[in-house]
């Protein structure tokens, strides 16, 4: 196989799942291609700061995303773009461009288009603004040669791709640094996320407020929020506040994610919506339990090859709260699930499954297109 040169482009620079597996990516090295980067400049530091540990290309562009900025002054960029991209001769001229979050990334999609490059589609989650969804899948599917999705679910909701050549590559993690301390004096349930609507912290709190006379369990809330998350997170800290949530403790743009992450003994995925959450695989590397609603193909990976790695639950309090406290008061049960959970991981969640799963993708896509 010819090394190929391969063009992500992430155009909203905000830092989450779909960046972390570009990262997870490119850290590990490959023989069969060169990796290479463009997204926006707004709010992309942290997402900059993880991709130069890596010796690879990129190049930022000084444009807003499109959730930012009304779609009339999104498309006004469209000319700006087009003549910067054309003239960065390294980032123009490569032989594949990996478009993640399609349905977000129309002025790099219809600049591809017009120059005539081989296109593959990411699709990193399972719902969208029907008007993108409608413009991607009428105007832009015989435009590509290949599309990813990362669960069975994005598959399901962007059917008219169907038909196009797709691989589903489920997320992955990298190992840890950080072993579990054995011996503490809480258990702590946590989650992590960017704090917004969908990932439903609100929940989170009113599980954490059902538990407030138990001393001895404490509730982390680890992740980021951006400006268009602001009133959400304000809300969520008066939350907290009127309810006296003093067994909360909300970690926000922490350096230490890993070593923070290592320390939870249960995880909750509270989310109204997920494809595959980066997150859930990084708690089956950790051999953290998972608790988690009916979202995705959480259901699929939490039980893949009958390693049973947690539970998926209605999304209501007694529903979660009774998992809670058999995790935390059945020890066997909880060891079992533990093991299985990083079992599960090694089976197939791997940075080397992951990569291999893309590598051989890129393999047939250009195979097919000669």
């Amino acid at each position: 196989m010819q090394k190929l040169n391969i063009c992500h482009i992430l155009e909203d620079g905000r830092f989450g799942g779909p960046h972390k597996l570009f990262v997870n990516l490119i850290s590990k090295t490959n023989v069969n291609y060169r990796n290479s980067a463009v997204f926006f400049r707004h709010q992309s530091a942290k997402f900059e700061t993880e991709i130069k540990k890596y010796k690879i290309k990129y190049k930022i562009f000084d444009l807003p995303y499109l959730s930012k900025t009304s779609i009339f002054n999104y498309f006004l960029y469209f000319i700006k773009f087009y003549k910067s991209f054309i003239k960065n001769y390294e980032i123009c001229n490569n032989d594949y461009f990996v478009v993640h979050q399609p349905n977000k990334s129309f002025i790099s999609i219809v600049t591809l288009i017009l120059l005539k490059k081989k296109i593959i589609f990411y699709f990193h989650d399972n719902y969208s603004n029907f008007i993108f969804k409608f413009i991607i899948e009428f105007f832009f599917k015989n435009k590509i040669c290949g599309c990813i999705f990362s669960s069975y679910s994005s598959l399901n909701f962007y059917k008219k791709f169907k038909k196009i050549k797709k691989e589903i590559i489920y997320s992955s993690a990298k190992k840890s640094k950080f072993n579990k301390k054995k011996s503490k004096k809480k258990f702590i349930i946590g989650t992590c996320s960017n704090i917004s609507p969908i990932k439903n912290i609100i929940f989170f709190l009113k599980i954490a407020e059902t538990f407030k006379k138990h001393e001895d369990i404490e509730f982390k809330i680890l992740g980021n929020y951006w400006d268009s998350q602001r009133n959400y997170f304000n809300k969520c800290l008066n939350f907290k506040k009127e309810r006296k949530l003093k067994n909360v403790n909300f970690i926000i743009n922490s350096n230490n994610y890993e070593k923070l992450f290592s320390g939870y003994d249960l995880y909750l995925c509270t989310s109204i919506s997920e494809s595959c959450p980066v997150s859930i695989i990084e708690a089956m590397e950790k051999k953290i339990p998972i608790i988690s609603t009916d979202v995705g193909d959480v259901s699929k990976i939490l039980n893949l090859n009958k390693n049973k790695c947690g539970d998926v639950v209605d999304l209501n309090l007694q529903s979660f709260n009774k998992k809670i406290l058999k995790y935390k008061n059945n020890k066997p049960y909880y060891n079992k699930i533990s093991k299985a959970c990083y079992k599960n991981y090694k089976k197939n969640f791997t940075l080397e499954k992951y990569n291999m799963k893309f590598k051989n993708f890129l393999h047939d896509v250009n195979k097919s297109s000669k």
